[in-house]
């Protein structure tokens, strides 16, 4: 005999618009913002300083359909966050000194930051959720910190 179990409660389509576009949209202005910090805030800017940024621009672009386009919509739907956000989370938190430069950890991290919190209501797995949200905002912070601390440094301070 089979067990007939009651599907999963899906959130509409017009609610995790709602949820997922100020975070995409803050997410690629913030890392094209730095992206534009890194490139030109050292004063003297490089001959392909224009390439370097259109280029990491579009990663970002590209990232972005990634992430908020499909993945996170995907796990608001399903209501599967937490395991969702810390595979977002920890790339950001642990790829940052390293790919900066790229924006992946803003994408990234708000991207676990929105499934994170989104999840935090889910009394099945509040823990993942919770150490996502953690995991993000230290993942945001750092991201910032670098630029910051490269900016300082590259500008004589």
């Amino acid at each position: 005999m089979t067990a007939l179990t009651a599907a999963e409660p899906t959130i509409d389509r017009t609610a995790v618009r709602r949820r997922v576009l100020p975070a995409a949209i803050g997410s690629a202005v913030l890392a094209i913002a730095l992206i534009a910090v890194g490139v030109w805030g050292a004063g003297a800017a490089d001959p392909d300083a224009w390439l370097e940024f259109l280029t990491m621009s579009a990663l970002v672009v590209v990232a972005e359909l990634a992430v908020f386009g499909w993945l996170v919509p995907r796990a608001l739907r399903r209501r599967a966050t937490g395991p969702t956000a810390l595979a977002l989370a920890l790339p950001a938190l642990l790829l940052t000194p390293f790919v900066f430069w790229t924006g992946l950890p803003a994408v990234l991290g708000t991207g676990g930051l929105v499934l994170g919190l989104a999840g935090a209501r889910d009394a099945r797995r509040r823990g993942l959720a919770v150490a996502a949200t953690v995991i993000s905002i230290l993942a945001l912070i750092g991201y910032v910190a670098v630029y910051v601390s490269d900016w300082l440094v590259n500008n004589g301070f």
